[in-house]
């Protein structure tokens, strides 16, 4: 029940905090809030057109040439829908990956395709229907190929982010209505908390599951936390804008596990199969240089989040006997270091870090864990849109698995981006001591390969 109070004192001190009626001060309001928006898309969203890595806030339309880069047919049905206020967007992304040291739980298994097609259409109901502020999001996902686990019990993060399951799975579909200019965003439906909470723009230059979107313990100790597919849950979000540096934001997920783990395909609509309780999570963050009024300087964020999940979970190592309850925190930062072409361009280098906690080892796998990296774009002259990236996630094993100390990861790529729709990866990364276990580390190399629509 906390996050749903802290829902209602949102609603109540957006309340204090009325849009003007209008006139010059409801104008000067509204530029005020689209320039502090411009601002935060600059840093969030970048060129990340693709929906398997477009976080939440992305998402609306925030882009003129949907497809102007992919030829004169789908320029041309692209921006007669986005007249229409309808966005569509389509991705398709490849991973080719070797376990160059053959050391795997099936021994046959050290090559690896899997792919995702991902789908998704945003419909501005302002536009298309007369109902300000609202609008409506639906995503799906096409999977395809396998898995690919290291060391001789598996591991924890996965080495292919799009391994995620095979055939059609639906996903997030919802109604979202903004009021104060933007400043308030309320969205009710089928949602995920991870393209909400816990996530950085530069999770998306990864391929390892244990970075890419958000740090990979939330995902292991909370089966109703990861973002689609193969999963999504009923659930509701309200994201506040009280300055334009500070963002409160609160969310509560249902915590179906069938739906989550994707049962139908993600069409699994009930409420409750044996589960109990919610997933409840607040979060808060400071957005330097995001504001209407700031001076021009290196844009970065910092947040601090804490959930609540009130569903039965399985005590380690077997899963038996069955308690109640779960919690923990997370901190995480992402910020521009150097800008050699001033603040407003995305050339340049970036550092981010972030950690998880519980104090509940007898039902969390990786209770503590710590992640840092770097990316810098337009590393090579001429190649200003081309990023190479660098992470480290280390988790540490529960003490409730015996015989487990951590796993520690290592990931380096280079996105070479020669047009806007197409991204090549090269990718390398070193597994040390799979599952916790004092084995034989594992080094994977292969290519990432995304089509953008």
């Amino acid at each position: 029940m906390g996050t749903l109070s802290a829902l209602t004192v949102l609603l109540c001190l957006a309340a204090l905090f009325p849009a003007p009626a209008g006139g010059q001060d409801s104008r000067t309001a509204a530029e005020g809030a689209n320039a502090a928006r411009a601002k935060r898309i600059a840093f969030q969203c970048g060129n990340v057109r693709d929906p398997r890595r477009r976080p939440y806030e992305c998402r609306p339309p925030w882009y003129d040439d949907v497809g102007a880069d992919m030829g004169r047919a789908w320029s041309w049905i692209s921006d007669e829908a986005v007249k229409l206020g309808i966005t569509p967007s389509l991705s398709y992304t490849a991973q080719l990956l070797t376990n160059t040291s053959g050391v795997t739980p099936n021994a046959s298994q050290v090559m690896l395709y899997a792919g995702q097609l991902n789908g998704s259409v945003n419909i501005d109901l302002h536009r298309l229907a007369g109902v300000p502020g609202m609008s409506f999001y639906v995503g799906a996902a096409w999977g395809s190929g396998g898995t690919l686990e290291v060391g001789p019990e598996g591991n924890y993060f996965p080495v292919a982010s799009a391994s995620a399951g095979t055939g059609f799975w639906l996903g997030e579909m919802y109604l979202q209505q903004v009021f104060l200019h933007g400043d308030l965003d309320i969205a009710v439906g089928r949602l995920t908390a991870g393209a909400t909470f816990a996530t950085l723009p530069a999770f998306g230059n990864y391929v390892n599951g244990g970075i890419i979107a958000n740090p990979g313990a939330l995902g292991v100790n909370l089966p109703s936390f990861p973002a689609p597919p193969p999963g999504i849950e009923w659930g509701a979000q309200v994201i506040w804008f009280p300055t334009g540096n500070w963002q409160v934001a609160a969310g509560v997920f249902n915590d179906n596990l069938r739906s989550a783990a994707g049962a139908d395909h993600g069409a699994d609509f009930r409420w409750s199969e044996g589960n109990r309780g919610v997933l409840a999570i607040a979060q808060v963050s400071y957005l330097p240089f995001q504001g209407a009024n700031d001076d021009d300087g290196p844009p970065g964020q910092y947040s601090v989040g804490a959930y609540q999940d009130g569903n039965f979970f399985g005590v380690l190592p077997g899963g038996s006997p069955v308690v109640t309850g779960n919690w923990g925190v997370y901190a995480m930062l992402q910020q521009a270091v150097y800008r050699p072409d001033g603040p407003g361009s995305r050339v340049g280098l970036d550092v981010w870090g972030a950690a998880t906690f519980t104090s509940r080892v007898d039902r969390n796998p990786l209770p503590v864990s710590v992640m840092a990296g770097l990316s810098y774009q337009g590393l090579i002259p001429g190649r200003a849109g081309d990023v190479l990236s660098v992470g480290c996630s280390f988790g540490r094993v529960s003490p409730y698995i015996p015989a487990t100390s951590g796993e520690t990861l290592l990931e380096v790529n280079y996105a070479w981006n020669p047009y806007r729709w197409l991204s090549l990866m090269p990718d390398f990364q070193y597994v040390w001591r799979p599952g916790g276990y004092n084995v034989q580390g594992a080094a994977v190399a292969g290519l990432q390969i995304v089509v953008t629509l």
